[in-house]
């Protein structure tokens, strides 16, 4: 019989010698989550590294002073100024000062939430016996972001962050040059948002002779998925983008400096019924501060701008424990 026009298969082919579009893919995908491990770890060493290089690079020199505004009355003198470094960071302060002070002044700094910057002077109590400076984030973009706007934003919104602690010393370099305050009682405020941010730049700048957390916390990883659980109940979706949050400001993490604030005091106003700060974040600030420190909890929720009144009734606080303190051995200051 004829095999004609027949084919008769051979014997199968080796299948190590056979290309596989399945071990091709599978060597690509093991490269490219090496090279993505790589950029990753790249990326964390980099948000979490130490900041003090990058604080002391951007600090720079107060190369120009702008009086935006200035108003006066009887008692008091007010301005608006902006303040720009040799390095470019740039921000804005408000400053009071009475007019006929009984001697040298002691001086009140403040950094509010980010939506209360320079407006917390307005909030605080007049004083004939001290100056107020209040300042803004330095941050450039618009203040009201919604939805993809955010993201956008993210690195602007980090750079200012990372960038407040300077300010709140660059501030400091112009104020303690002027002949009417007193070097010895410098009180640093931090409020909310601005309490992490005042315990970096208390613990890194000793002329702040005391320094305040009002509704601020610790761990500011657990604070942000706190806040995250209202729009994220489900925590498959809160907990990488709280964790991601995290990484964002890991270099302001308060327990890694608030201790070097002493032998200098701290002082800690918390409110009982604080939506937006967990217990655990409180009590991990104060943990991690050394003596001499103290803390007073109030009734109430958290500050807020809208919340005037009690917004002046804490500033008046610490306005009132400020006057008590007459001397430098009232700070706890050798």
């Amino acid at each position: 019989m004829s095999s004609t026009g027949s084919h008769l298969p051979g014997p199968p082919e080796d299948p190590a010698r056979q290309p596989s579009r399945w071990r091709k893919w599978r060597r690509l995908s093991a490269w490219a989550l090496f090279i993505l491990t790589i950029f990753v770890s790249l990326g964390i060493f980099r948000l979490t590294k130490d900041p003090e290089p990058t604080f002391a690079h951007r600090h720079g020199s107060l190369s120009t002073l702008e009086v935006q505004s200035s108003k006066g009355s009887v008692d008091y003198r007010s301005e608006l100024l902006r303040l720009t470094s040799s390095s470019g960071l740039s921000f804005e302060m408000a400053l009071r000062v009475p007019l006929r002070p009984p001697g040298r002044l002691p001086l009140v700094v403040v950094l509010g939430g980010h939506r209360t910057g320079r407006d917390a002077i307005d909030l605080i109590p007049e004083l004939e016996t001290a100056a107020v400076a209040a300042l803004s984030y330095p941050f450039d973009g618009e203040h009201r972001l919604k939805g993809l706007e955010v993201v956008a934003a993210l690195p602007k919104i980090r750079r200012a962050l990372l960038d407040s602690p300077i300010a709140l010393s660059l501030a400091l370099d112009h104020l303690l040059a002027q002949p009417w305050v007193d070097p010895s009682r410098v009180e640093l405020v931090g409020i909310s948002l601005g309490a992490p941010v005042a315990c970096v730049a208390g613990a890194r700048d000793q002329r702040f002779s005391r320094v305040w957390s009002i509704h601020g916390g610790a761990r500011l990883r657990a604070m942000i998925d706190f806040n995250l659980r209202e729009d994220f109940p489900s925590s498959l979706l809160r907990t990488p983008l709280s964790a991601f949050g995290g990484l964002l400001v890991a270099q302001l993490e308060p327990t890694k400096f608030v201790h070097r604030i002493s032998p200098r005091p701290f002082v800690m106003i918390n409110a009982e019924e604080d939506e937006k700060i967990p217990l655990e974040s409180v009590e991990a600030l104060f943990q991690a501060a050394r003596e001499p420190k103290e803390e007073i909890w109030l009734p109430g929720a958290h500050i807020r701008p809208g919340r005037k009144e009690v917004v002046r009734e804490l500033l008046g606080l610490v306005m009132e424990r400020m006057e008590r303190s007459t001397s430098a051995d009232s700070y706890g200051v050798s």
